[in-house]
């Protein structure tokens, strides 16, 4: 990168749109996720928005808690040990801000 500012020459770098705009010091929105992982959001907003009770949430059996980049699973609050129908827009919130 050094080498082409100081030439002058172009350098073609192939960087997600998201990517670029974290360079420009751009906010990025829900849907710039998309642009890498396109499953993720989607999945959060089932949770966000899902709609029953206590009991058919169960079927989720999901720990507060979301994959890195690395795959390794992050706990997003010490508060919480599973998603719920109480917490699950806190969920949606931390999981969005940590991605």
């Amino acid at each position: 990168m050094g080498v082409a500012i100081r030439t002058g020459s172009p350098l073609s770098l192939n960087l997600a749109e998201p990517v670029w705009k974290q360079l420009a010091g751009m906010k990025l929105s829900g849907s710039d996720i998309t642009e890498v992982d396109r499953d993720y959001l989607s999945g959060l907003i089932y949770i966000r928005d899902f709609e029953g009770d206590e009991k058919t949430i169960e079927f989720l059996d999901m720990p507060f808690s979301t994959p890195s980049a690395s795959g390794q699973e992050v706990h997003l609050s010490s508060l919480h040990k599973t998603i719920t129908l109480e917490n699950r827009q806190e969920y949606f919130k931390l999981a969005l801000q940590f991605r």
